[in-house]
C-alpha cells in the first residue's frame, strides 16, 4: 500500500448505513447481467449481487452525498467487499473484483475511485482498517450516549482493549498511518475519559505507543554505534588489516615529507 487508506475509517459508519440503505426507486441493473465469467470463480455465486448493492450505493452516494464525500467511499467499498464476501477466499481475488466494479460503474461514480483503482490492501491492513473502525465505532458510542455511564464505560472499556492490543505492532512503527492515527485516537480517548467516573476496570487513560519507538530506536542506533566502533577499534589494533592500514598511512606520510623537503 502506498497511499494512507486509513484517514478515510472516521467516515466508515456512515458509508455503512448507506450501503445498507435501498433506493425508493430502481436502480439500473444493467452493469450487473452477464458478468459472472468476469471475474475470479469464488465471487461467480456472489457477483451479481454484489454489483446490485454496488450500483446502488454508487447512485446513493452520487444523488445524495455527491459533494460530502471524496475518495472515502472506494475505499470502504473495498473494505465491506472483504468483509462481507471475501475474507476467507484469497484475497487477490477481492482485489480483482473491487478494480472489476470501479470500471464497471466507472461513467456513473467511480471514476472518483480511480485514484485506488490499482490499490493493494493486503490482510493485514484489512485488519488494521477494521481495529480502525471498531475503535470509531464505539467511541462514537461513547459521545452519544453521555447519560448512561454504565454504557460510556463499556464502550470505554472496549476501545482501551483494541488499543492495548496494538502495542506490538506500534512498537516499531510498522504501519506509521495506522500508529500514527491510533496515537490520535488516544488524545480523544484521554479527554473524553479522564473526567468520566468509571470503575478501575476501565482506564482513565492510555499510555502512549509511540513513545516506545522512540525510545527502542534510540538505543538500537546506539548498541550498533557502539558495535560498529569497537569492531573498527579492534580490527584496527589487533589484525593484520590494522597493521596495513598503518603501514599505507605511514607511506603516504612519508611520500609527502619527501615531496616537502624537495
Amino acid at each position: 500500500m502506498t497511499k494512507d487508506i486509513y484517514k478515510f475509517v472516521g467516515e466508515f459508519p456512515q458509508l455503512k448505513k448507506i450501503m445498507e440503505q435501498n433506493k425508493e426507486q430502481s436502480v439500473n441493473i444493467g452493469n450487473c447481467i452477464g458478468i459472472e465469467r468476469s471475474v475470479p470463480q469464488s465471487f461467480n455465486s456472489t457477483i451479481k449481487e454484489i454489483c446490485e448493492k454496488a450500483g446502488n450505493y454508487i447512485s446513493i452516494i452520487q444523488e445524495d452525498y455527491y459533494n460530502k464525500f471524496n475518495e472515502s467511499p472506494c475505499i470502504y467499498f473495498y473494505y465491506w467487499l472483504y468483509y462481507n464476501y471475501g475474507i476467507h477466499m484469497n484475497i487477490k481475488d477481492t482485489k480483482d473484483v473491487y478494480q472489476f466494479m470501479i470500471n464497471q460503474f466507472y461513467n456513473d461514480y467511480a471514476f472518483q475511485c480511480m485514484n485506488y483503482k490499482d490499490i493493494i490492501i493486503t490482510q493485514e491492513e484489512m485488519l488494521n482498517l477494521n481495529v480502525l473502525y471498531d475503535m470509531h465505532v464505539n467511541f462514537n458510542n461513547i459521545s452519544e450516549k453521555t447519560k448512561t455511564c454504565d454504557k460510556i464505560c463499556e464502550c470505554a472499556k472496549k476501545c482501551a482493549d483494541i488499543y492495548m492490543k496494538q502495542k506490538d505492532k506500534c512498537k516499531y512503527n510498522t504501519f506509521p498511518y495506522f500508529c500514527n492515527l491510533i496515537e490520535e485516537f488516544r488524545k480523544k480517548y484521554n479527554n473524553k475519559i479522564s473526567s468520566s467516573n468509571c470503575d478501575t476496570n476501565t482506564p482513565s487513560s492510555l499510555p502512549s505507543l509511540q513513545s516506545n519507538n522512540v525510545i527502542t530506536l534510540t538505543l538500537i542506533l546506539i548498541v550498533v554505534t557502539l558495535g560498529i566502533s569497537s569492531f573498527l577499534f579492534m580490527l584496527y589494533k589487533f589484525t593484520t588489516y590494522g597493521s596495513r592500514i598503518r603501514y599505507q598511512f605511514m607511506r603516504k606520510r612519508n611520500k609527502y615529507l619527501n615531496i616537502d623537503k624537495e
